[in-house]
């Protein structure tokens, strides 16, 4: 049976892998310039650039890969074995890192095994979002799953602000580019992550993963089971995910890239800009997780898709201003509306799919989905705005994106409409 009380101790224990993830992602982007002086030897000053973003890429292609592998044991297996284990690989591959000696010292096999890392970093990372999801919301209240699963991205924005901070901190005061500093946030990124795999091995399964393994419901290839019996719900959860990923990547991620080397702003005012995006959404998200537990998930799913169609060319037009209080207005206005979006996402792909097929069904809409559209859009983006040299190419992408969405949700039957809505 499921208890009446929220389960912090398993909210925390969810959150610290998801932290850990966005963590690892942006500071890496931060510390790609280092990485390719570190692990490439003797390259030109364009390989130092391309390099070490290739073995990004090359690490976020495997997270959607992970994503099912993890999601098949978490289906199989229990949402709490499949969490100590991703988690453990987590903190093998930062102390590894961290640990790691240069192309100096051994050679080309230091260029192997940086790239083998960040391989098995987003193999494991891939994990995160959907087992941890399936793990909250059916260990919550029924009254409270929107809530407690909507902070699932307090712990992804917490970890990319806490990645900016702990890049702007070592740079500041010891030097990252003229020393080995670069390594300190890994290694307490491994300590973190030890914390994290304590604080795993003392939670409990899922009582519904239980039920069903006691039922006999568990399914031998759940991943195919998702699209043969719910292929329905697996369009919905993709077109859910749509605007998510392209939100996002283009709001959180985008952002410093547009307002400091498009627009011209100087660092500071950019860096201002984007970690404001990061605070409000961080501290917006849970109050419309309990706004969707009273009003349910569909509406605040239709409101905030609809205010993304309309507002979101009109919200660009006031972020791209060199007035820095409009730019900043815009800005506060449109992290409010993805906070609207993000908040009961989770619990939406969660319902939609049954217990012995949710961590599945989630990994394969939410991560490919992510994968393909999510991880391309700033690329995409960027290449529009330099050769067009139109700055709203965001917005023009958030609002098809939503209006994708928009149009999905308007042609819900009842049933779907009302599992939204509970």
């Amino acid at each position: 049976m499921q208890k009446d009380t929220i389960s912090y101790k398993n909210i925390f224990a969810a959150l610290i892998g998801n932290c850990l993830e966005w963590y690892d992602y942006s500071l890496a982007g931060l510390i790609a310039p280092i990485f390719a002086i570190t692990f490439f030897g003797e390259v030109s000053a364009f390989g130092k650039i391309v390099f070490p973003l290739m073995i990004f890429g090359l690490g976020t292609f495997f997270r959607p890969i992970g994503a099912i592998l993890f999601a098949y044991f978490g289906d199989r297996a229990g949402r709490r074995a499949t969490l100590i284990f991703s988690i453990s690989i987590v903190v093998i591959g930062m102390l590894s890192l961290g640990f790691l000696p240069p192309y100096a010292t051994i050679g080309i096999t230091a260029t192997i095994l940086f790239t083998l890392i960040n391989i098995l970093n987003g193999l494991s990372f891939g994990a995160e979002l959907p087992v941890a999801v399936s793990l909250l919301y059916e260990s919550s209240p029924k009254t409270h799953r929107t809530y407690v699963t909507s902070l699932i991205y307090c712990g992804a924005l917490f970890g990319m602000m806490l990645g900016s901070f702990d890049f702007s901190f070592f740079t500041i005061e010891y030097g990252m580019n003229t020393s080995s500093m670069w390594r300190l946030p890994f290694f307490m990124a491994g300590i973190l992550g030890i914390i994290g795999f304590i604080l795993r091995k003392k939670i409990h399964e899922s009582p519904l993963f239980l039920e069903a393994k006691h039922k006999n419901e568990l399914r031998s290839s759940p991943t195919l089971d998702v699209l043969r019996e719910h292929p329905k719900e697996y369009f919905i959860c993709c077109a859910l995910a749509f605007p998510e990923a392209i939100a996002f990547h283009l709001i959180l991620i985008f952002t410093p890239t547009l307002h400091y080397k498009f627009l011209g702003r100087n660092l500071t005012d950019s860096l201002i800009l984007s970690m404001l995006t990061f605070i409000i959404a961080f501290l917006m998200i849970p109050f419309f997780g309990k706004l969707a537990n009273r009003i349910g998930k569909y509406k605040l799913l239709l409101y905030s898709s609809w205010s993304f169609v309309l507002l979101t060319v009109p919200l660009y037009d006031l972020i791209i201003s060199m007035d820095f209080g409009v730019a900043l207005t815009g800005q506060i206005i449109l992290s409010l509306l993805l906070s609207t979006f993000l908040a009961p996402y989770p619990a939406s792909l969660s319902c939609l799919f049954p217990t012995y097929l949710r961590c599945s069904g989630i990994s394969l809409s939410h991560n490919v989905v992510v994968a393909i559209f999510g991880g391309t859009a700033p690329l995409l983006v960027a290449t529009l705005i330099h050769f067009t040299g139109i700055y709203q190419m965001p917005a023009f992408y958030i609002a098809f994106s939503f209006l994708c969405s928009l149009l999905v949700l308007l042609s819900l039957k009842d049933r779907h409409k009302q599992i939204l809505s509970n």
